[in-house]
């Protein structure tokens, strides 16, 4: 695949994962978190999320501004959008799976990306950039979205 062909699927996979997330319901600034797992080959969708309420649940957002509602180190308390995604997955595909995030794992999801059996996360923004060397150091090949 040309450099071109693949960086128009990034784009293709990347604008999906934002318009995912803007159906989050979260309350904390720019944290309309979305995630898209692709097959290597771009011919399948194989999951999607976005962070929200517990199926059939109260999708509302329990962060209220300056009041903090935390989950051990995290602001939110609701599904994350990789949390989301990787329940979807089918765990007996052995294909190369790439997930596109809008915001880079937190302590939580770069544990469940490893253990969904991901090949690839390709991040919008940047955040913890140490999770981000851990799935490096695990054989997830990781890059930012260009």
């Amino acid at each position: 695949m040309s450099l071109a062909s693949q960086r128009s699927w990034d784009k293709t996979w990347m604008d999906l994962a934002i318009d995912i997330g803007k159906k989050s319901t979260c309350g904390i600034p720019n944290r309309k978190i979305g995630c898209v797992v692709v097959s290597e080959d771009n011919t399948k969708v194989l999951a999607i999320g976005y962070n929200g309420g517990a199926k059939g649940d109260d999708n509302s957002c329990e962060y209220r501004g300056g009041l903090e509602v935390k989950v051990g180190s995290s602001r939110c308390t609701c599904v994350h959008a990789e949390m989301n995604a990787m329940t979807k997955l089918d765990p007996s595909n052995p294909c190369y799976k790439k997930a596109y995030l809008t915001l880079a794992p937190c302590n939580l999801c770069w544990k469940l990306i490893v253990n969904a059996g991901i090949d690839e996360v390709i991040w919008l923004e940047a955040h913890r950039p140490e999770n981000l060397e851990k799935l490096r150091e695990l054989g997830v090949k990781v890059r930012p979205f260009r």
